[in-house]
């Protein structure tokens, strides 16, 4: 059996992933979905740096056997990336989905800070809800526009799973996944990578995802006609490439 971990973006909670964690097409695996720090479960849990923010999945690393295939979505890149790069023995394959795959010496402010994202934002009247925090840092996003959220994370997704979604949305206080600038060890470029992007995507612009894509080459893209949150929107087709991901990792001369 494979273990998978299931990494949820910004403002997020691992709830997010329960189609694609309760597909068939997955049913074969070891499927862990943990809460980042302060979202979810763990909200209200505070860390001053990456090791922190991540010690409940560096806990579930050193104490499972096997190697893992992480699925991440959005700044769950960045994390998934800060994991593989801190455990590259035990890390098999990263799959992003519309995430930050930041290049080496990059982070993900360097990608949804340009002038290019914010001009993006206006262009789709989001002006207002996303916002630099004052250092720069992260950003804040005005949880309390209710159609602003839809339009930027779940403009094809299902009525069901949004409404669920805006109830579990909750704040950002610190930008550690965003402002983490990485610096990789030469196993780490051993690590399999695969770059799902979403075209239709108004968090994380298909310009944007493909910007990463063009900083950080070698890894093998898929391309789905879905909003930022296929695990809502396009939930057969995403099981059906991590399923392949995964038949490739097992299908090994």
């Amino acid at each position: 059996m494979n273990n998978l971990l299931f990494i949820h973006g910004a403002w997020h909670w691992n709830g997010c992933w329960y189609k694609i964690v309760n597909s068939n097409l997955l049913s074969n695996n070891r499927i862990y979905a943990l809460d980042n720090c302060g979202n979810g479960f763990s909200k209200g849990f505070e860390a001053s740096n990456f090791d922190e923010y991540t010690s409940n999945i560096q806990g579930l690393i050193n104490n499972t056997q096997g190697q893992f295939t992480i699925i991440a979505h959005s700044v769950g890149g960045s994390i998934a990336s800060f994991i593989a790069n801190k455990f590259p023995s035990k890390i098999e394959k990263i799959i992003y989905v519309a995430a930050s795959m930041c290049a080496e010496n990059k982070c993900a402010t360097d990608y949804f800070m340009e002038e290019y994202y914010f001009n993006f934002m206006r262009e789709q009247g989001l002006e207002n809800l996303v916002i630099p925090d004052s250092k720069g840092q992260f950003i804040k996003l005005n949880l309390a526009d209710k159609e602003g959220i839809i339009k930027l994370f779940y403009n094809q997704s299902p009525e069901i799973y949004i409404n669920i979604a805006l109830k579990n949305l909750s704040e950002l206080n610190f930008g550690i996944p965003f402002a983490y600038r990485h610096n990789y060890c030469e196993e780490f470029y051993s690590i399999k990578r695969v770059y799902v992007e979403c075209t239709n995507d108004n968090a994380a612009p298909i310009v944007t995802q493909r910007q990463m894509q063009k900083a950080f080459p070698g890894a093998k893209i898929y391309t789905l006609e879905a909003d930022h949150s296929p695990f809502f929107s396009k939930d057969q087709q995403l099981s059906e490439i991590i399923k392949k991901e995964i038949d490739a990792v097992n299908f090994k001369f």
